[in-house]
């Protein structure tokens, strides 16, 4: 289990001096005493939508900015809700037409897609979409967000004033997640299989427990500052 010494390590010697994940990463921690970790997850899911929805990198197949971000702890003791709220609040001063609503079916996450091709679906309560996912009525949404991790095109068809359908294609979709959840949920409402080759296997994972004590800050700064 990585450190907050290994955390530090990671921002403020192996990130650029001038990063905007550093700055993050200290503006978060000087605030909230959650995981040093769940700052540096938080802070590479809001990057995500900042990189350009046509940029990726070739490793065997071509690889973009997708990424389905999990952070996991203790239900209030571990602070993970103050790590996402940081995120959440800035993001929707400065950039607020990719943080969407959690869609309710796979048409409505595609809809959320042709509106704004580059979307971060934000779960605070992780546990509850895999509650209504395993089985529910949002079980059709596990297997979509599986493709769309990948950047896979998507598409629906629409219906005009002239009844024509026409297919309204969304080329390059940038679809993040970042979710809390503890691991009781965790091991309550997902399989092996899940890890093995589906959705649950795009998630990338933060545990960690709480080192610092102290009560959270108000937030007071200016988070427009620090977004910018």
């Amino acid at each position: 289990m990585i450190t907050e010494r290994e955390c530090d390590f990671i921002a403020n010697d192996l990130y650029p001096t001038r990063s905007w994940l550093r700055r993050h990463y200290n503006f978060g921690k000087a605030r909230t005493d959650c995981h040093s970790v769940y700052h540096l997850a938080c802070g590479i899911s809001a990057m995500s939508q900042l990189v350009p929805p046509t940029i990726g990198y070739f490793l065997g197949k071509e690889v973009y900015g997708n990424t389905y971000i999990l952070i996991v702890g203790p239900s209030t003791e571990s602070r993970k809700g103050a790590a996402i709220s940081i995120v959440e609040r800035g993001l929707r001063l400065v950039y607020p037409q990719v943080v969407c609503d959690q869609p309710d079916s796979p048409a409505k996450l595609v809809d959320l897609l042709i509106e704004n091709p580059k979307r971060l679906i934000i779960y605070e309560e992780f546990g509850d979409f895999l509650a209504a996912s395993e089985r529910g009525y949002l079980s059709p949404l596990r297997p979509r967000l599986t493709n769309l991790y990948d950047g896979c095109p998507v598409s629906r068809a629409t219906v005009g004033k002239t009844k024509d359908k026409a297919a309204t294609v969304v080329a390059f979709p940038r679809l993040s997640i970042l979710g809390g959840s503890t691991q009781d949920h965790l091991e309550r409402y997902t399989l092996s299989i899940d890890y093995g080759g589906g959705f649950m296997g795009r998630l990338m994972t933060f545990k960690a427990d709480r080192e610092r004590t102290y009560p959270p800050d108000t937030l007071q700064r200016d988070l427009v500052e620090e977004f910018q």
